[in-house]
């Protein structure tokens, strides 16, 4: 049985943790089923991404040929990028430089040249945290979703360009949170509960009010780091890291502002460790080509029937 691992997630020498997963992915399959010999073709395409992207009409059919006929035999394809809560409209992926986005209607341009036509349906799963997730990201995602809160998903809009557009007959799943994989293999989502401290802490530590106070902290660091004397911001630290003492002087003051909020933020961390979890079952979110239509449901849960008629 083969499986192919297409991975535009991570370029080379970045060790993150799209490295590991076709060794889980052989892990998992090898498991289900011992009397099957299952191998994972891993192909590293983000530096092809990359060229892609800068010339949508370049013809990459020679250079992606081994490619290209792993897909053509492949039992599932899997698909690694990098998603962001509230970017549903863009990949992205991290190379030594940074990182770059890619929209999802490039994404399936690239991938007509990858995927041959072949009368087989294809069976794709988006490795990608939020690849499921709406333009309306803050919304319970566990609850109902409507046609126009999926169709601004990043796996809506690729599906839709790969089935109208290029007309490949799909069977892709997505989810709706952040995508993990356990040591043998299985698939881990980040649950609703999660993602709303995760809302909570980034919209304190990337408040002006949070970041104004660490400039100031950090400032002072270097400024007694630069005379020689780390201890000076050490003692503020230990003084305001865990108590309410009160603020007398500048330092002072600044020292336990910032530490206040970090407090703030590293409690809200705590609360999320303890109070969530990230369910093995949990937030997939199937699309289904048909002739003439797409059908849309929810796997887990209440296993909702989001949509069935054609992409709009």
């Amino acid at each position: 049985m083969k499986l192919v691992y297409l991975n535009f997630a991570e370029g080379p020498g970045i060790f993150g943790p799209a490295v590991d997963i076709p060794v889980k992915l052989k892990k998992r399959f090898d498991a289900r089923d011992p009397t099957v010999e299952h191998e994972v073709a891993t192909h590293e395409l983000t530096d092809i991404l990359g060229r892609f992207r800068e010339n949508e009409k370049i013809d990459l059919s020679a250079e992606l040929g081994s490619v290209i006929a792993d897909c053509a035999k492949a039992a599932k394809i899997y698909i690694a990028f990098h998603g962001r809560a509230g970017s549903p409209d863009s990949a992205f992926t991290k190379v030594k430089t940074g990182s770059f986005e890619t929209k999802a209607e490039t994404v399936g341009k690239l991938l007509h040249q990858i995927l041959p036509a072949r009368l087989e349906e294809y069976k794709v799963a988006l490795v990608m945290c939020y690849s499921a997730r709406t333009a309306d990201a803050e919304a319970d995602h566990s609850l109902p979703l409507t046609l126009d809160q999926i169709r601004t998903s990043f796996a809506y809009r690729l599906a839709r360009h790969l089935c109208v557009e290029q007309a490949r007959s799909l069977f892709l799943t997505a989810r709706t949170g952040k995508l993990s994989f356990d040591a043998d293999g299985q698939t881990e989502v980040e649950s609703e509960r999660a993602i709303e401290f995760d809302r909570r802490i980034g919209g304190l530590t990337k408040s002006q009010k949070y970041l104004d106070a660490q400039r100031r902290w950090k400032e002072l660091e270097a400024r007694y780091k630069a005379r020689d004397l780390p201890s000076v911001p050490f003692k503020l630290k230990i003084k305001f890291q865990k108590s309410g003492k009160l603020a007398i002087t500048s330092n002072d003051r600044i020292a336990k502002n910032y530490f206040q909020l970090h407090k703030k933020a590293r409690r809200l961390e705590r609360e999320k460790m303890a109070e969530t979890t990230f369910p093995l079952k949990y937030g997939k979110i199937v699309f289904v080509s048909e002739p003439d239509r797409v059908r849309i449901y929810r796997k887990y849960g209440d296993k909702q029937e989001i949509y069935v008629g054609p992409f709009v």
